[in-house]
């Protein structure tokens, strides 16, 4: 399981991407012996439940327990490892994303809450770009 996981992971993530993972990272075993395998130019952490804090600090790029993402012409993002009823500016347009529920939770249709697990999307990672396409959020970034 854990080498199909890592082949579908670096069959979309480039060397150059940011990327962020949100939580239950490895089972049992040291993050290293798997963050060294994944692609990508930065790696930050979002803590889950079965982490050990003290091993993935000394691995990522950043690891905090949550954290609000703020890019230009996108609204804030609030990226937890637990699903939030409501989060930092919710009221104001913000999205939140988040994993640990393995697809089980209802969520509205009109809600800014995405479950981003891989377990939920057939064990890949998801990009920025296919979460504005599927959240419906209006893109304002500059096109480059």
């Amino acid at each position: 399981m854990d080498e199909e996981i890592i082949e579908r992971y670096n069959s979309v993530v480039t060397d150059a991407d940011i990327v962020y993972h949100l939580g239950d990272f490895c089972w049992k075993t040291y993050p290293d012996t798997y963050l060294n395998r994944l692609k990508g130019k930065e790696h930050h952490f979002i803590f889950g439940n079965h982490d050990k804090k003290q091993l993935c600090r000394n691995v990522f790029t950043s690891a905090q327990d949550v954290k609000l993402l703020n890019i230009q012409g996108l609204p804030a993002i609030w990226l937890s490892h637990y699903n939030h009823r409501v989060w930092p500016q919710s009221h104001y347009g913000s999205i939140h994303l988040f994993g640990h529920s393995h697809g089980t939770l209802k969520l509205p249709e009109d809600d800014k809450a995405m479950d981003v697990g891989v377990d939920c999307l057939d064990y890949y990672p998801i990009s920025l770009d296919d979460i504005i396409v599927r959240m419906k959020i209006v893109d304002k970034r500059p096109i480059e």
